[in-house]
C-alpha cells in the first residue's frame, strides 16, 4: 500500500513519541539514533506526489501572434469628420470584435493616419516592407490593404514590388472601371473595390426639387431665368466625390426638364491635402464651405435653393454659415451627414457594416477568390436617406 507523505510522518512521529516516553528507558540510543534518521527522511518525502498524481505538466509554449493582418489607411486630416472617415474607423472596430468572437485572434487590425501625405507614403512603404507581426515577431501569412480614397491607388506602383504573393488590396469609393485601369500592377484578382451608392437617395431627391419647382412655377417665369442646384464637393474633379453615379442621376432627373442647371462648387483640393480651398491657399476648407454657403444664398434668385454636399469635416462651415442666418429654406441633401436642427436630408452610407462584412468573406476564402468589384446601396439596407416622399 501506498501512503501519501503526511501518513508517513504522523506514523514516525507517534513511534519516537513511545520510545522516547520515560517508561521505556531500556530503548538504547542506537535505536533512537535509528528512529530519528527515520523521522528525518519522511519528512524530506513532504511533498512529494503519490502514484496518482504522477503527471508530468507540459512546458508552456511561447504564445504566437496574429497570422493576418487587416491595415487601413486614412486621408490626412480625414478622422473627427463625424462623417465617411468616421464610420469607416467604426468599422476598424467592428473588424476588433469579429477576430475575437469568431476567428479566435487570428486578424491584427491596423491603421495610418498621418497628419500630410509625405508621412502617410513614408508610413505605407514601411508597412509594404515589413511582413512581421511588430510585437509577436510571427510572419503574416495573409494581409489586406484598405485604402480608404479611391486616389490612394496610385500609390500601389511606390510599393508594389514589396509586396508579398497573398496580400490584396480594398479600395473604397471607387468603380470597376478604375480598377481595370490598376491591372498594369500585375496583381490579378488581388485588387478589389467596395462601393455604396447614394444613386437610389439622389433620384429621390430629384424628384422632391422639381415638385418644388412646379409649385413655384410662377416665380420662375417671372425670373425668365433657371434654377442653380449646386453641388459642394471636397475636390475639384467632381468624379472623384461622385463615384456612386449621383452626378449621373442629377444630369437624368434634372438637366432634361431646361429649368435647373448644376453649379459645381469645389471645396478643397487634392494637392493642398484636402485643407485648405482650391481657389484661396491661405482659406480653410472650413471657411471656403462657409463662404459658398453664402455665396449660394446670395444668388439664389428664388428665395429658396436646393444643394448637395458632400464635404466631409468641411460640412460644418456649411452648416454654420445657414444657421447663423436662420435659413430654413435651403433643400440641402448632405452626403454621410448626421441630422441636425436645420433639419436637412442626409444620405447615410454604412460603410462600417459593408467593411466589416466584406472582410469577414475574405477570411473564408482563398487568395483571390473575392469578386472584383462589390457594391451595396439601399436595395439591400447598406444606404438609408431622410428625403421625403413626395
Amino acid at each position: 500500500m501506498v501512503y501519501s507523505a503526511k501518513k508517513c510522518i504522523f506514523a514516525c512521529k507517534k513511534c519516537i513519541k513511545n520510545c522516547f516516553c520515560k517508561q521505556n528507558t531500556t530503548i538504547s540510543l542506537m535505536t533512537k539514533k535509528i528512529l530519528f534518521l527515520i523521522l528525518l527522511t519522511a519528512t524530506l518525502f513532504v511533498g512529494c506526489k503519490s502514484d496518482d498524481d504522477d503527471e508530468i505538466t507540459p512546458v508552456t509554449e511561447i504564445p504566437k501572434g496574429p497570422n493576418i493582418q487587416a491595415m487601413i489607411v486614412f486621408a490626412p486630416g480625414q478622422l473627427g469628420d463625424n462623417s465617411y472617415a468616421d464610420c469607416v474607423m467604426k468599422g476598424i472596430h467592428g473588424l476588433e470584435e469579429l477576430s475575437k468572437s469568431t476567428f479566435a485572434d487570428s486578424l491584427n487590425v491596423d491603421f495610418i493616419a498621418e497628419s500630410n501625405f509625405e508621412l502617410t507614403k513614408a508610413s505605407l512603404k514601411a508597412w509594404a516592407a515589413n511582413t512581421r507581426n511588430p510585437i509577436y515577431g510571427n510572419e503574416y501569412k495573409r494581409r489586406i490593404l484598405i485604402f480608404t480614397e479611391s486616389y490612394m491607388m496610385e500609390w500601389l506602383t511606390d510599393i508594389k514590388d514589396q509586396l508579398q504573393e497573398n496580400d490584396e488590396v480594398l479600395a473604397l469609393k471607387v468603380n470597376e472601371a478604375e480598377l481595370i485601369a490598376v491591372e498594369r500592377l500585375g496583381m490579378t484578382n488581388r485588387i478589389h473595390g467596395l462601393n455604396i451608392s447614394a444613386a437610389d437617395a439622389a433620384r429621390k431627391y430629384c424628384t422632391f426639387i422639381n415638385s418644388k419647382m412646379e409649385e413655384n412655377r410662377w416665380k420662375l417665369d417671372e425670373l425668365g431665368d433657371v434654377m442653380q442646384v449646386w453641388m459642394f464637393q471636397l475636390y475639384p474633379d467632381y468624379q472623384m466625390a461622385y463615384r456612386d453615379s449621383v452626378y449621373e442621376v442629377f444630369s437624368e432627373e434634372l438637366l432634361s426638364t431646361g429649368d435647373i442647371d448644376l453649379f459645381f462648387s469645389p471645396i478643397s483640393s487634392l494637392e493642398t491635402e484636402g485643407k485648405m480651398s482650391a481657389v484661396n491657399p491661405e482659406e480653410s476648407a472650413m471657411q471656403a464651405s462657409f463662404d459658398a454657403a453664402e455665396s449660394m444664398v446670395t444668388y439664389s434668385m428664388l428665395g429658396f435653393g436646393f444643394c448637395y454636399v458632400d464635404l466631409g469635416a468641411a460640412n460644418l462651415g456649411y452648416d454654420y454659415f445657414l444657421l447663423n442666418q436662420g435659413r430654413d429654406d435651403f433643400y440641402t441633401l448632405m452626403l454621410d451627414g448626421k441630422p441636425n436642427l436645420l433639419g436637412r436630408f442626409v444620405v447615410q452610407r454604412y460603410f462600417d457594416k459593408a467593411i466589416v462584412e466584406w472582410v469577414r468573406q475574405w477570411l473564408l476564402q482563398s487568395k483571390g477568390s473575392m469578386p472584383t468589384m462589390t457594391t451595396h446601396g439601399q436595395w439591400d439596407g447598406y444606404c438609408t436617406n431622410t428625403v421625403p416622399e413626395v
